[in-house]
């Protein structure tokens, strides 16, 4: 579907939620599928269908945001999964906190392998503190570790070019390895 017919759906299900939002799963259905597999792939625990319901469940309750186009409506349903991804990571670790640290992959083309729930939430500690210091530089994180967007895509969405998606994700890179590993 053409980016602005579903942008068009995005503010009809503004003015009106029920009818609205009944219009837009159809057409956002598959894409978010994708990334729903992207970041379930990264924890051992979820299952694509599981995690993608859960986050349709989690943006049909979205009423107060202003939607700008369908990349910005993409970028907040990734930080959904991650988030979900996140709280069930740490309720499966509050009774057993332990060492165990494991490679990191930050490319998400870099390994299938799915991360243990120390690491993601390590990563998700990380990624908190790395916004505090570059708000950006989290942001490109985000849609690249667990959205699993190409440099490319992560360059659309941010509205800047690809090299400066590249510099910067290599400086993001490098904090957050000095991080974890600290």
């Amino acid at each position: 579907m053409e980016t602005h017919e579903i942008t068009d759906l995005l503010h009809a299900w503004q003015l009106d939620l029920n009818e609205g939002w009944h219009d837009l799963v159809p057409q956002i259905y598959d894409h978010l599928r994708v990334l729903a597999h992207r970041q379930a792939r990264s924890e051992s625990q979820f299952q694509t269908t599981e995690l993608l319901h859960e986050t349709l469940i989690k943006l049909e309750g979205q009423d107060r945001v202003k939607w700008m186009d369908r990349n910005h409506f993409y970028a907040v349903a990734a930080t959904l999964m991650r988030r979900i991804l996140i709280d069930q990571a740490r309720q499966r670790t509050a009774n057993r906190r332990g060492a165990g640290a494991e490679h990191l992959p930050l490319d998400p083309n870099e390994s299938s392998q799915p991360l243990n729930d120390q690491t993601l939430i390590g990563l998700e500690s990380a990624l908190i503190d790395l916004k505090n210091v570059d708000p950006q530089l989290a942001k490109i994180v985000d849609l690249r570790v667990f959205a699993g967007f190409t440099l490319e895509e992560t360059a659309q969405i941010m509205q800047c070019s690809t090299s400066r998606i590249k510099r910067e994700w290599e400086i993001a890179r490098i904090w957050l390895f000095d991080y974890m590993s600290s």
